[in-house]
């Protein structure tokens, strides 16, 4: 569990346990009284619709398929530059 601060002056807070993290967020000052009031966990995950808890194992399949969208995002990139660069192997490319 911390509050640390960012850069931008801002502050970043966040609860660890058993290699999961709740994110509560980002926020302008270190103390925080704004937190809603709800009768129990199930009702305040209903109202805000926030699943903030990760796992470990979430967290890493999560920044590899970051990973990959990114990839192959730079290959399309990539194919698009190696399209307009050199206009008759993509024709041939496609005819073959």
């Amino acid at each position: 569990m911390g509050v640390r601060s960012r850069l931008s002056g801002t502050f970043y807070a966040e609860i660890r346990a058993d290699g999961a993290h709740l994110t509560l967020g980002t926020f302008d000052i270190v103390e925080q009284l704004n937190f809603k009031d709800y009768g129990s966990l199930a009702e305040a995950e209903f109202l805000d619709g926030y699943d903030g808890l990760v796992t470990a194992e979430q967290h890493r399949r999560r920044k590899q398929r970051q990973r990959r969208i990114a990839i192959a995002q730079a290959d399309e990139r990539a194919m698009k530059a190696w399209a307009a660069s050199f206009s008759q192997d993509f024709l041939d490319e496609h005819t073959f």
